[in-house]
């Protein structure tokens, strides 16, 4: 029995009470920030050509990007928590200036080693990143890869918003506990 104890523990939320005896415990029907990442990719993948996609969030109390999930032709890789050099950082750059960025020969790639082999691999053709806020503040950053050559060349400023404004909010939400 301890397993489902276990279960309960893990999924222990503050908002949605199972009944008003102190001795209850709590389960959260929210779905956690890998599985909001999986319907992300799914989403995305009915509206581009995603080979590869990235989740990085900002630490806030340290100021620095972490890598924290990827997903891969179909596999995900979660509790990952990367956090990426500053040096030559084209993740950075973006998202200083805020808004959608995309290449389309990945052969001369912009950023540093290990965004790199975060983001691409040898066939990827075309990538793109976006910054997710919320509330006007950075909370981090989705990356695309396609093998596809120029497969976020039509992909406009704003096209993507309501797909990932209401994912940047569970992002913001978590991002404070990694």
């Amino acid at each position: 029995m301890s397993g489902a104890n276990d279960y309960k523990q893990r999924t222990a939320s503050s908002h949605d009470a199972v009944s008003d005896s102190p001795d209850s415990q709590r389960i959260s029907t929210e779905p956690t920030l890998t599985e909001e990442f999986t319907r992300l990719t799914q989403r995305l993948r009915r509206k581009l050509a995603v080979d590869k996609c990235i989740l990085v969030l900002k630490r806030p109390a340290e100021d620095r990007l972490a890598a924290v999930a990827s997903w891969n032709h179909g596999e995900l890789s979660d509790g990952l928590a990367i956090n990426l050099p500053h040096d030559n950082s084209l993740f950075e750059k973006v998202t200083e200036d805020g808004g959608l960025y995309t290449e389309n020969f990945c052969g001369s790639f912009s950023g540093n080693f290990f965004e790199r082999k975060l983001l691409i691999d040898a066939e990827s053709r075309s990538f793109a990143l976006q910054p997710l806020r919320h509330d006007g503040h950075l909370v981090g950053l989705v990356g695309m890869s396609s093998e596809e050559p120029m497969a976020f060349t039509l992909l406009d400023e704003g096209e993507l918003d309501d797909i990932l404004t209401q994912f940047a909010i569970s992002c913001d939400r978590e991002r404070h506990s990694i």
